[in-house]
């Protein structure tokens, strides 16, 4: 049996440690900070904290003076992680932080190619800007708050994710993810009920039509690996590609089954871009939320999870 004061130690020791890794950090920022206002000027950078998915937190630079009206955002955590934890040299990690923002004044500005600044020119103009609204699931518990605080509207689906709108700043497909959060402001600003855009935006979600391929298929494809045995299951997403979740509500469950040919449909949330749909009686021997768990942990990145757990859809209304 471990000693009371063993536990006593290690708990103190851990806060410590973790009190003098947030110091080290700070104190890291500060200097990158103080570094940015002499190389750029005080008002020719943003250093700032921004929120992901799943309350996901990046440290954010963006270089100002472009003419584009959507400045790209350079993350840095990985480099401050390194100088916590790797005790990667101050010059050394500010080296690499200039790298990446000159860097960025080179990519190709997004506005030539899709039309972005226009969107933005015409956020006001409900007519315009309309055909732009998406929609995206996330998950519930991990979002509400924020979700609340900033004014963003949302419906609950399948009983613990959450319908959020966006506008998708994509208009050819070259840049992936180039979003803007609709809020409760913007809905006000374009003379709209809350309840009836959101209303209208789910209906929308109806009539469109989901990418269903079988998973086998894709990963032939994509990695040329052959899979002749086993259960079919197939992947379910949008034509993008992206926040493809939202697909499973532009069918209904007796469409779903239909796609498939499975009597009883379990859907596994692979990320917030897709599902893979399985036969839940002719598939698995196991526990398959703690697969869910072990890949969310193991290989998607925070602000990709959907959930921790399988939906067997016979059991809910969406």
């Amino acid at each position: 049996m471990v000693p009371e004061r063993l536990l006593v130690y290690e708990d103190a020791l851990m806060g410590l440690y973790k009190e003098g890794r947030k110091c080290m950090r700070k104190e890291i920022l500060n200097e990158i900070e103080y570094r940015l206002t002499k190389k750029y000027g005080k008002n020719g950078y943003i250093l700032k904290e921004v929120i992901k998915n799943n309350g996901v937190k990046l440290t954010g630079i963006a270089l100002r003076g472009s003419e584009s009206a959507v400045q790209p955002v350079v993350y840095i955590d990985d480099l401050v992680e390194k100088g916590v934890v790797e005790k990667m040299p101050i010059s050394a990690l500010w080296e690499a932080v200039v790298e990446r923002l000159e860097e960025s004044k080179n990519v190709e500005d997004i506005t030539e190619n899709t039309g972005v600044n226009d969107i933005i020119n015409h956020i006001g103009n409900w007519n315009y800007i309309r055909k732009f609204i998406r929609g995206k699931l996330v998950n519930l518990a991990r979002n509400e708050s924020y979700f609340i605080d900033s004014g963003i509207p949302f419906s609950v689906v399948l009983n613990d994710l959450a319908f959020v709108p966006y506008i998708w700043l994509d208009g050819t497909g070259t840049v992936r993810r180039a979003t803007i959060t609709v809020n409760t402001k913007m809905i006000e600003m374009w003379g709209i009920d809350r309840l009836k855009f959101m209303e209208d935006l789910y209906g929308a979600y109806r009539i469109e039509s989901p990418i269903i391929k079988k998973m086998s298929d894709l990963l032939a494809n994509t990695y040329h690996y052959i899979c002749d045995d086993g259960p079919v299951m197939y992947v379910l997403t949008n034509k993008e590609g992206c926040f493809g979740a939202s697909s499973i509500l532009s069918a209904t469950l007796e469409e779903l089954k239909e796609m498939t040919g499975f009597r009883n449909i379990i859907a596994i949330p692979s990320s917030i871009h897709e599902w893979i749909l399985a036969d839940l009686d002719n598939c698995f021997n196991g526990d398959i939320d703690e697969l869910v768990k072990s890949v969310n942990s193991d290989v998607l990145e925070e602000a990709e999870i959907l959930s921790d757990h399988a939906y067997v859809l016979s059991n809910y209304i969406w």
